[in-house]
């Protein structure tokens, strides 16, 4: 495999990585909307506010490595394009 096959394929690995990441922050997100919409009403207890805590957190962090992932995948392309 040359170097070039190798960038294209890590290339493809990271874009993969990059749906995955982006639809679980499309879940989260959703999850957080409801639970804002039950603190809104008065019908969330502590552990629906504890919950949507975590899923704040979680969210954040995933949105960091999906920046990093996006860095990343842009300095393989650059790679490749000195490549050919």
């Amino acid at each position: 495999m040359s170097k070039k096959d190798g960038l294209i394929e890590r290339i493809r690995q990271i874009d993969g990585k990059l749906k995955f990441f982006r639809n679980t922050i499309l879940a989260i997100s959703s999850g957080l909307v409801w639970s804002v919409y039950a603190m809104i009403e008065n019908k969330a207890d502590e552990k629906i506010i504890i919950l949507a805590s975590i899923g704040l957190v979680v969210l954040v962090l995933i949105f960091i490595r999906t920046k990093s992932l996006e860095v990343k995948q842009n300095w393989l392309i650059e790679e490749l394009e000195k490549e050919q």
